[in-house]
């Protein structure tokens, strides 16, 4: 006899059987030792079969579904950072647990173990976004109750990264303008248009319109999983987001030195060739020069905040700075990109006049 109407029979050999059927009087059978054993593997089946009735499905089985779903609709790169997010941190958390079990009270908790774990606020708040996505898209596709809607995403204070003084700048600037083999004029280049590492990897010369005086930003350059052999290999992907792909117009002074190191169209402006050369061995190499020119060690990622600075600092209002950079939204430029220096500042409070 099935216990509770669940379709879960105890069996003559002593384990527990549970069918669910489809088109009328077809059933496929699970099997275990004990009647919620089953009763977990047929929800979980039932998840993949398609059924949108039950009111519980473990967290597990509909974060696999939700990134296979994601795995045709966003980057493969974003793919990547879910699936790891998900396999070291959520799911070992969330292991058995039902989604409409996941409470705002769950999620307080899962927060406070990972910063004990010592994982950043960022990286933490990434994976509550993740989370929060799987409540929303299980309650939208399978009606499971979803009680983590209003739960606030951890409030960040972004990291001001450490920046170049304006006289580094200048003394780096003369260093690289002098050698203009790749990674010289790929870092000049740098300089003047705030490209993301991996766009700057990808820029071919055949991406600057020489006749326009223009860059035309739509590739990137990313380590990532080959997806068989688990090992990772370089890959030329599309950009970051749809608003990632623009057209930067370049300076004079920087349109004069890429005509003097100009190549083929079809190769690489870093590499000098058709050969790839990633984001780990450019900083690598900008840290190397960095030395050579005697200035400050940062990281290559202060030269695009540098530039976003640079052009606030010259009173570029903050829609076209957000465009350069290829955001989504001028307050991520506002929030992340946009710093003041100690002369900025200086000559803020010299204008203060009272008397």
């Amino acid at each position: 006899m099935a216990r509770n109407g669940k379709n879960i029979y105890r069996r003559k050999d002593g384990r527990c059987e549970g069918r669910i059927y489809y088109e009328g009087r077809k059933y496929k059978s699970v099997y275990g030792r004990t009647y919620k054993e089953v009763y977990e593997k047929m929800i979980k089946l039932r998840c993949k079969m398609g059924f949108k009735d039950a009111k519980d499905y473990c967290f597990n089985t509909l974060a696999e579904l939700w990134l296979e779903e994601k795995e045709n609709t966003v980057k493969r790169s974003s793919v990547v950072a879910y699936r790891t997010k998900l396999k070291n941190h959520i799911l070992p958390y969330f292991t058995d647990v039902f989604m409409s079990k996941v409470t705002n009270t769950t999620l307080s908790a899962f927060v406070a173990a990972k910063r004990a774990d010592g994982l950043s606020d960022k990286y933490i708040s990434d994976m509550v976004i993740i989370i929060k996505s799987i409540g929303v898209w299980a309650e939208e596709n399978y009606s499971v109750k979803n009680n983590i809607k209003k739960f606030k995403t951890i409030h960040q204070i972004p990291k001001v990264p450490k920046l170049l003084s304006k006289d580094e700048q200048t003394k780096l600037h003369k260093h690289l303008s002098e050698k203009l083999d790749g990674t010289s004029i790929s870092l000049l280049t740098e300089m003047y248009t705030g490209l993301r590492i991996g766009e700057l990897c990808a820029l071919r010369w055949g991406d600057i319109d020489f006749e326009n005086d223009v860059i035309r930003v739509n590739k990137s350059i990313q380590r990532l999983p080959d997806g068989t052999t688990g090992r990772t290999k370089v890959m030329v992907t599309s950009t970051k987001t749809s608003t990632s792909d623009r057209v930067i117009p370049i300076s004079s002074f920087l349109k004069d030195k890429l005509k003097e190191a100009r190549k083929a169209d079809n190769f690489y402006l870093l590499s000098g060739n058709e050969k790839i050369i990633e984001p780990r061995t450019l900083t690598n190499r900008f840290k190397a020069i960095l030395s050579a020119a005697g200035v400050s060690d940062v990281n290559f990622h202060s030269l695009r905040h540098g530039f976003a600075t640079r052009c606030i600092q010259k009173n570029v209002d903050i829609k076209t700075v957000s465009e350069l950079l290829g955001h989504s939204s001028m307050n991520i430029t506002m929030k992340t990109y946009i710093h003041s220096d100690m002369q900025r500042k200086r000559e803020c409070v010299e204008q203060l006049k009272w008397a």
